[in-house]
């Protein structure tokens, strides 16, 4: 935080938190096209709470930090979305 109370962007958090926003997206995309019905849906939490963290970290409750806010969105996503089908079953 600065003197002022606004959030320091984090260039270096933003970046990390972005590539694994985009990696999430992208194995989230390739287990759905596979149809993919085994243990490997197990990396959607994992990338996903890892970008969350990461995001969060970098100032993804900021309002100057979109990018950071949008990977936040995306972590939690994929943590939810993990969720609801371990609770919907089969």
């Amino acid at each position: 935080m600065t003197e002022t109370g606004a959030v320091a962007r984090d260039e270096s958090g933003t970046r990390t938190a972005v590539i694994l926003a985009a990696v999430t997206v992208v194995a989230w995309v390739v287990l759905a096209a596979l149809d993919h019905d085994g243990p490997g849906w197990l990396l959607l939490p994992i990338l996903g709470a890892a970008t969350a963290y990461t995001a969060w970290q970098a100032g993804g409750t900021s309002r100057t930090n979109t990018r950071a806010m949008v990977a936040l969105v995306i972590g939690v996503l994929a943590i939810l979305v993990f969720l609801g089908f371990v609770i919907a079953g089969d």
